[in-house]
């Protein structure tokens, strides 16, 4: 019997929270030259130019960075102008034509830029109450040249910084009072044809069946399950090699971003057969641990998710009919491998971005799947 059980706590998305192995603590430091990091200072009414050119983007589907903001923090934010209140930096990448992709400050700008454009008014102002009510074009000259002649101070990732490196800078920036987490800073630095990939996916109805709609959209769980299954898909374990898991994902939505359509509905068709595979053969418990066939529902494992899709995508049509058609042995048998095999159980339990716990439970996997087909 397995020694190592761990609790299967569950986060804001549904999604079982990851532990750390206190015997196995893995650090990837980096060569500091390689940050390239300029500060530079922009007027608000070059911030609203640069917007309206697109020439910044403020992935605007991050949930809880824009939009979350009532009417009234906004309007406090535009008063902070008014009175002068210096803000906090911002933080952006810039690409070889200097566009740039905001990862610390999405809320703030898109405030002031969504004031100006007039789509909100103030409202309960704390000092400059006779303004409440007014718009940007409602204000008197004087207030509109404040405002669109404020200067912020913003500090640029140049380009040709390595992507694992800014990952690493962004992940120390604390936004709003809240950290970014990794998938959303993932989509940060990876605009394109990507993001809406991966919306897609997380979307489809067989996604929602396979995971019974436990896993939330909130935080971006959804996608960044979805690009687990491609990166081990597109890649192989194999190809993971040097216990980064970030940057593996990282290079997966690179890599993505540069497919044909044709290419990327392939890899939808191949997650869409590995879903229903999942669902046929696991009903409920798909992607989840479990000590017993009577145990009860736990939350779904990320880890389970990646390498049981990714293993089930890369099965025929006839082999998928003979998992399903001896669900019930598979079932049990996964349940044996978890109990007994303490290198497994710890493979997706602890420290599980590791080369040699990645690759093990792929190759348990594989094995067990290789035993009925």
């Amino acid at each position: 019997m397995a020694t190592i059980h761990t609790q299967n706590i569950e986060d804001e998305s549904g999604l079982e929270i990851e532990q750390e192995d206190p015997e196995e603590k893995i650090t990837h430091p980096f060569n500091p030259e390689q940050i390239k990091i300029n500060t530079r200072h922009i007027l608000v009414e070059q911030l609203v130019s640069r917007i309206k050119h697109s020439e910044i983007d403020l992935a605007p589907d991050f949930q809880r960075l824009r939009g979350i903001w009532k009417d009234e923090n906004r309007s406090r934010l535009i008063e902070s102008l008014l009175l002068r209140i210096p803000l906090p930096v911002f933080y952006v990448a810039a690409n070889k034509d200097d566009n740039w992709a905001v990862v610390d400050g999405v809320q703030r700008i898109s405030t002031i830029y969504d004031y100006v454009i007039g789509l909100f008014p103030l409202t309960r102002l704390e000092y400059l109450t006779e303004l409440d009510g007014q718009k940007y074009d409602a204000l008197p000259r004087p207030l509109q040249r404040r405002i669109s002649e404020t200067q912020f101070i913003v500090n640029v990732i140049e380009p040709g910084t390595p992507q694992e490196v800014m990952f690493n800078v962004f992940r120390r920036i604390n936004t709003g009072g809240m950290m970014l987490n990794r998938q959303e800073i993932r989509h940060a630095l990876n605009p394109g044809p990507v993001r809406d990939y991966l919306k897609t996916l997380a979307e489809s109805a067989e996604f929602i069946t396979a995971t019974k709609g436990n896993i939330k959209p909130i935080r971006m769980a959804d996608r960044e399950c979805v690009l687990r299954f491609l990166a081990f898909y597109i890649y192989s374990p194999e190809e993971y090699t040097t216990d980064d898991l970030d940057g593996f994902l990282g290079n997966a939505m690179q890599k993505i971003n540069k497919m044909s359509h044709e290419e990327r509905d392939a890899f939808a068709t191949d997650f869409k057969k590995a879903m229903r595979a999942a669902s046929d053969i696991f009903g409920e418990y798909a992607f989840r641990k479990r000590t017993s066939m009577s145990d009860r529902k736990r939350p779904i494992s990320k880890i389970l998710f990646e390498v049981w899709s990714a293993q089930l995508a890369c099965r025929s049509p006839e082999q998928i009919r003979v998992l399903v058609k001896r669900r019930a042995e598979v079932q049990s048998r996964f349940i044996r491998l978890i109990e007994e095999d303490d290198e497994f159980e710890r493979a997706i339990s602890l420290s599980t971005n590791t080369v040699r716990r990645v690759r093990k439970r792929f190759q348990a996997v594989q094995q067990l799947i290789e035993e009925f087909i």
